[in-house]
């Protein structure tokens, strides 16, 4: 139905509210129709959680580092067509247990085997049982009554003879668990089971953009910029969609503040008219700040929309030495990519990031599915040391980690060619990644020195630039570098270089986290629903001409990626040009403009 109709000649005006991905993508959408776009972007730069720091000479992303499924992907498709470097990281991983034990690497694949056995099928009981799941019960508790059968299925004999081993063999495999976190950027026990379906994406591969997002940013945010009224350094602060009787309003008033404002003028508030607003501020800023920039407040079914969605905390700490001394020449494995049984493969894909499932066969370059050549995957070698280091709940850290938050990490040094470089990408989460943020954001609020550079959103540290934030982060990660093959605490090629944490918790842009998850409810509420909610929330407003985009509003099978950003932020554009009943041309993107993906449900 349309809400309003064009005068003769009228051109709408549309407000997008952010620069990120959905952002882009809905301007980009939008401009192509002939639409009329200003952006506000309260940052210095397009990208929003999509940006890239220096180490060095080498780039990295702060924010996502992965395409997660290849069946359809159009992220995949802009990795084709800007020619970026993506890599399969194999299936091999190495895990240390609580001790600081080598867990054998054998012992540590059937416990992953195992993990990933019982979240295959919490998948499949989430989709067949929803409804009667109970709003409260996690995937924890779903591993703890399950974890007995599925250990007695591979470990029976040993189980039987041995007094004590079917205890011990849980206890570890709940430990493994708890790596569902960095997936989500919550520990698992918040992961609700109601909803867990609602944590699969699209099939296919994941693949690590060794590259960075750099080259696909350029490709999808230059004609943007070009095309549209782009005002960086401008926050949003009101949007007003009645008139004082309570009247529905013909146009939206955005009213905006400078954030960097240099004089008393550059810092007066400003309002402007729009036919339409499309807002693609993260799920945690509009948590936050909901109440005070909608005017009238938002309807009592989206504001428990917002409120009722969770929103996880995945930080990454990059830590870079001189070289890699962790890379051994001891005798590789017989196969380089590893050798997780079919299960690895079998299992719905979901978006892991710190081990390895669906990772592609190593010789994959070839694989129809990456387009032939014109993919550019590389695979492991048999000389690299794995992609995957874990170590599971540390109890010997406890004067720096008293709550033992398991800690992943990434080997960048295997990335090939000149992507390869001597760090350590350690993904840290929930509360863990709420700690180092507010122990860097401590240290440089009270450090004069560094008081002039906390406005820059990713900042490398080393032991000159800021030596308080370089000495604390040192300390934390050492316990965990020292069981590294080759680690002497004397040997500088040991010692870092720098560290460059993300910071994600404490961004306010950010919505003080990462991405979207599912969380139980603490009152085991059996109205919890939260499918309907991310529905909602993609429906928008259009009686009042505003709009939702974001990885938050996107299609099940994309929810918290890059690849649902993009998707959502195409489908607001195509939602807002029917309203208007504007002739959909589609410039060669037909479908993308009616958001085709816009209704996959797994």
């Amino acid at each position: 139905m349309i809400r309003r109709t064009l005068a003769k000649g009228k051109t709408p005006h549309v407000c997008v509210v952010g620069a990120g991905v959905a952002g882009l993508r809905c301007a980009d959408m939008l401009l192509k129709q002939g639409v009329k776009v200003t952006i506000y972007e309260a940052r210095d730069r397009a990208g929003g959680r999509l940006a890239q720091a220096k180490i060095g000479d080498h780039l990295v992303d702060c924010g996502p580092n992965w395409i997660h499924g290849t069946d359809n992907n159009p992220i995949l498709d802009l990795a084709k067509k800007t020619d970026t470097t993506l890599h399969a990281l194999g299936e091999r991983t190495v895990t240390y247990d609580h001790l600081g034990q080598l867990i054998p690497e054998d012992e540590g694949t059937k416990y992953q085997e195992i993990m990933w056995e019982i979240i295959a099928s919490s998948f499949q009981h989430s989709n067949d049982h929803s409804a009667e799941i109970s709003s409260s019960e996690s995937l924890l508790d779903y591993f703890e009554r399950n974890a007995d059968e599925f250990l007695k299925r591979e470990w029976s004999d040993v189980i039987s003879k041995k007094k004590g081993e079917l205890e011990r063999r849980k206890d570890m495999l709940l430990k493994v668990a708890e790596m569902w976190g960095a997936f989500v950027g919550s520990p698992v026990q918040q992961q609700s089971l109601k909803f867990m379906w609602m944590e699969q994406c699209l099939d296919g591969d994941n693949l690590f953009v060794a590259e960075t997002y750099s080259k696909i940013f350029k490709y999808i945010s230059e004609p943007v910029i070009a095309g549209a009224d782009v005002q960086f350094g401008t926050k949003v602060t009101g949007i007003c969609s009645s008139e004082d009787d309570g009247t529905a309003k013909e146009r939206v008033t955005v009213q905006t503040v400078a954030t960097n404002a240099d004089d008393d003028e550059d810092s007066q508030p400003k309002s402007q008219e729009f036919d339409d607003v499309v807002v693609t501020t993260p799920l945690g800023w509009l948590k936050r700040n909901h109440k005070a920039v909608f005017d009238p407040p938002l309807p009592k079914r989206t504001t428990e929309a917002i409120n009722s969605l969770g929103y996880g905390t995945l930080d990454k700490v990059y830590i870079t030495f001189p070289t890699a001394f962790w890379n051994t020449s001891s005798t590789p494995p017989s196969k380089p990519e590893g050798n997780l049984p079919e299960i690895q493969k079998s299992v719905p894909n979901t978006t892991a990031t710190t081990l390895p499932l669906h990772q592609p066969n190593v010789d994959s370059t070839a694989n129809p599915m990456f387009g032939g050549s014109s993919a550019h995957v590389t695979a492991p070698t048999a000389n690299d040391f794995p992609g995957f280091i874990n170590f599971l709940r540390p109890t010997y850290a406890s004067s720096t980690n008293p709550n033992a938050w398991l800690q992943e990490a990434m080997n960048l040094s295997c990335l090939p060619g000149t992507c390869a470089q001597p760090t350590l990408l350690f993904y840290i989460q929930g509360p863990c990644s709420v700690y180092i943020a507010g122990l860097v954001s401590r240290l440089r609020s009270k450090t004069p020195s560094s008081k002039s550079q906390i406005l820059s959103e990713f900042q490398e540290v080393t032991a000159e630039s800021e030596t308080q934030i370089y000495a604390a982060l040192l300390k934390f990660f050492t316990p965990y570098l020292a069981l590294l093959p080759n680690y002497s605490p004397t040997s500088s090629s040991c010692t870092p270089t720098s560290f460059l944490p993300t910071l994600f918790a404490a961004s306010e842009l950010a919505g003080y986290g990462s991405y979207t998850n599912f969380p139980t409810s603490a009152s085991g509420a059996p109205d919890q629903r939260l499918d309907q909610d991310v529905e909602l929330l993609r429906a928008g407003l259009p009686e009042r001409g505003v709009w939702f985009a974001g990885e938050h509003a996107a299609p099940f099978v994309a929810l918290g990626t890059v690849t649902g950003a993009w998707w959502s932020g195409e489908g607001a554009a195509g939602r807002v040009v029917r309203e208007w009943g504007l002739e959909e041309s589609d410039g060669g993107e037909g479908k993308e403009v009616e958001g085709g993906m816009e209704e996959l449900r797994i």
